[in-house]
């Protein structure tokens, strides 16, 4: 068996910008609920909810990108680096939690409305658009380097989108008295929560799933490997990955070379081809000469093959 690996690590980047961004949000989401409630705008207390969680998920992708950065050890050979996947995953159960409640609330104040203070809506959702802003920027230094703070920057650009919904919402609600808007503002805030996690979900569970990436066909791979000199067919074959940056292949080779001095110059090729065109660089390879897989292959159909073979 053969077992090559290469695991890029997280840049190391400062986690100053993530830190600021932590700060400034909190501050935020504390502006936002006080004039939510004085003014008795569910829009801002959305708003205010939505900084929350990003908050939240700031101070997640925070801890997730420090514990990813722990080398393996005995009890985790891996590493630590789907730390980040999980805090992304919870950030993304959070956020169709909070989702959830501004419907409740939206449909309550629907059936019952309330005035609301559209012109101190206005001023502190435009603040909000600023910090918002600011700190999606922040974020953005750092957000390719790890799923959790791509996330926390999603949730940062949304922020901002509902900070200009909730300015047009005030806005309608100073000049014409529409107190309807308010909650709609809610609604249309709730619903980009909620499809924010049902786009990201997908990412991040595939990948706690051990699923093939989106952009790889198994099929295809396996195609492709077989197609190099003295390889007759490759099988078994499993391709998930273990962070965003990190994809890992394991599979059966089987060849007409039986010595190890030639299957070397194969093994090689096979690791190559995996890295130059598939961007595969941890390959985990069991070689096996034809009678052996053919063997194999006829044990499989009495026991049930997990993967078809390719």
């Amino acid at each position: 068996m053969s077992h090559g690996h290469d695991h890029p690590e997280l840049a190391s980047a400062s986690d100053k910008p993530l830190i600021w961004a932590v700060v400034i949000n909190v501050l935020l989401t504390v502006v936002e609920l006080v004039a939510g409630v004085l003014s008795g705008s569910l829009a801002l207390i959305a708003d205010g909810l939505h900084n929350l969680a990003d908050a939240g998920s700031l101070v997640v992708a925070l801890i997730g990108r420090r514990v990813a950065k722990r080398p393996a050890d005995e009890r985790n050979t891996f590493g630590y680096k789907r730390a980040d996947i999980v805090g992304a995953q919870a950030n993304l159960i959070l956020l169709v939690v909070l989702a959830g409640f501004l419907v409740l609330e939206g449909i309550q104040r629907l059936l019952a409305p309330e005035p609301v203070l559209g012109l101190v809506i206005m001023i502190v959702a435009g603040v909000a658009l600023v910090i918002d802003l600011a700190s999606a920027w922040l974020v953005a230094k750092i957000a390719g380097e790890s799923m959790g703070t791509r996330v926390a920057m999603i949730h940062k650009l949304a922020d901002a989108a509902s900070s200009v919904g909730a300015i047009i919402g005030g806005a309608l609600v100073y000049f014409f008295e529409w107190w309807w808007v308010d909650p709609l503002i809610a609604f249309m805030i709730a619903g980009y929560m909620a499809w924010q996690a049902k786009v990201m979900a997908g990412h991040t569970t595939s990948i706690l799933m051990q699923g093939v990436p989106h952009d790889l066909d198994l099929a295809a791979v396996a195609s492709d490997l077989a197609s190099i000199e003295h390889v007759h067919e490759v099988h078994h074959l499993h391709i998930w990955c273990l962070d965003p940056h990190t994809i890992l292949l394991e599979a059966h080779v089987v060849t007409d070379r039986t010595r190890l001095e030639d299957i070397e110059p194969i093994k090689h090729a096979v690791r190559q081809r995996c890295k130059d065109r598939w961007n595969i660089l941890h390959t985990t390879l069991e070689f096996e000469t034809i009678a052996t897989a053919k063997r194999e292959a006829a044990e499989d159909e009495d026991q049930g093959r997990l993967i078809p073979r390719h």
